[in-house]
Order: C-alpha cells, then structure tokens, then sequence
C-alpha cells in the first residue's frame, strides 16, 4: 500500500482503539501510530524507491519537531512525561538501538525484516524505552501496517528469519482497495476532528 495510506490508517486506527480525549493523548496518538505505520517501509532502499526512504526519515524528523513545537509553544505535558519516566541516558540508548535496526532494515529486501514480528517487537521496546506513553500507539501503528500489507500480491515475512512470506493478493498498491482504505481512514480522522471540536467549544 501506498505510504499515505498507511499512515491514514495507522491514525484512524489508533484513534478507534484509544479514543483519545485529550489534547495530549490525541498529539501523541497521531505521532504515535504515523511513525508506526510508516517505518516498516524504510526497507524499500533496498530497491529503487530511495526517495520512498528519504520521505519515511523526513517523517519521521518532521513528527519529533512537531512534538517539540507543540510542546514549547502549549506545554501540553509531553516533555513532563518524558522525563518522568525515563532518563538522558535510556532515551539515548533506545534512539541508538531504534536507529541501528532501521539502518539494518535498510539493507534488507522489501517486505522482509522490517515487515516482521521480530522488527515490531524489539523497535516497540526502543520506543518504550524512549518514551513509554508512545509505546502502544507506536505498536498499533506497525501491527496496522502489517495488517494491510497482507492484503497486497507480495507477502511479507512476518515469521522471519524465516522465509516463509504471507499474502492475501487481494490488492495492489494503487489500487480500488488502497485507495478505499486510504478514503475511509480519512473520513475517521475527520469525524473524530469534528465532534471534538464540537465537544471542545460546545457547537
């Protein structure tokens, strides 16, 4: 599937399993589940989509930023929670072990190591060790990739090393299907976008 339409999904999906119903939770919610709905494809390297990657790292510096400009101009509390339940030393080492394993994803063919369970586990416990209240929008950001990806015509080693890979070819990545996914998704966000809004300043 197209990198838009994981991350819609990723987003739509974390706002259906969490309602988020803050202003804190809905920031680290979005951030959350887009940088797990796009990370896997930073494994596209490998082939001839480098652009694919460069726009996946480009997210990925543009989410972290986002965070910070939204933390320093509102103060929402996600700094607050950061520091509350980690240290200097474990962010560092998390960022470190969460970048080596992307630069090994990099190296390895598209759909393989970073579309696993194995890469959804140990970056899960990166970012847990990172920031543990991003932790579990993170996890259904990537199990949300995972999920869709299925549906595409080229499996995808969730098992590996194995190299056993699982498809359901039912779809294509700019297909009926992508696209439909991709309008739905959009449509949650929006609604979740209006009654908010709607409850926030009682419309």
């Amino acid at each position: 599937m197209l990198g838009k339409t994981h991350m819609a999904v990723g987003i739509a999906t974390g706002i259906v399993v969490f309602h988020p119903d803050s202003v804190l939770t809905a920031v680290v919610c979005t951030a959350g589940t887009a940088l797990g709905a796009v990370i896997s494809d930073i494994d596209v390297g490998h082939s001839k989509s480098r652009n694919k990657v460069q726009s996946i790292i480009g997210m990925a510096i543009l989410i972290t930023v986002t965070l910070a400009t939204i933390e320093a101009a509102f103060h929402i509390g996600i700094y607050r929670q950061m520091v509350s339940n980690s240290s200097i030393v474990r962010i560092l080492s998390g960022f470190a072990v969460f970048l080596i394993v992307c630069g090994y994803g990099l190296s390895t063919s598209h759909r393989s190591f970073m579309h696993s369970f194995m890469a959804g586990a140990i970056l899960t416990v990166c970012v847990y060790i990172i920031f543990p209240m991003l932790v579990k929008y993170f996890a259904v950001g990537f199990c949300s990739h995972l999920v869709i990806d299925l549906l595409n015509h080229r499996g995808e080693q969730l098992l590996f090393p194995c190299k056993k890979r699982f498809c359901l070819d039912i779809a294509s990545s700019h297909g009926f299907i992508n696209e439909l996914l991709f309008a739905l998704a959009d449509v949650i966000i929006l609604l979740y976008c209006i009654v908010n809004i709607q409850e926030k300043f009682h419309i």
